[in-house]
C-alpha cells in the first residue's frame, strides 16, 4: 500500500524477529506528520483525493445501485 498506492508509509521491522519496533513506528509517524517531509507530500495528496471522493453526495447510493 505504501509503494503502489502511496496511502501510507512502510514501517521498518526489527532485524532479529521481523516485528515492528517502537522506534520504527515513531519514525514512520514523524515522516508523515512533518509538513515539509518528502514522504508526507504524496500521502497527503492521495488522502485529499480520497476524502473528496468519499464526501461526495450520493456516493453510497451509487455504489449500492451499481451492485444491484
Amino acid at each position: 500500500m505504501s509503494g503502489d498506492l502511496k496511502v501510507g508509509v512502510e514501517i521498518e521491522k526489527g532485524q532479529k524477529d521481523g516485528l515492528f519496533t517502537r522506534e520504527g513506528v515513531c519514525k514512520a509517524v514523524k515522516a508523515v506528520m512533518f509538513e515539509n517531509s518528502e514522504v508526507a507530500k504524496p500521502v497527503r495528496e492521495i488522502h485529499g483525493i480520497q476524502r473528496e471522493l468519499s464526501m461526495k453526495q450520493g456516493i453510497e447510493s451509487s455504489y449500492n445501485n451499481g451492485l444491484v
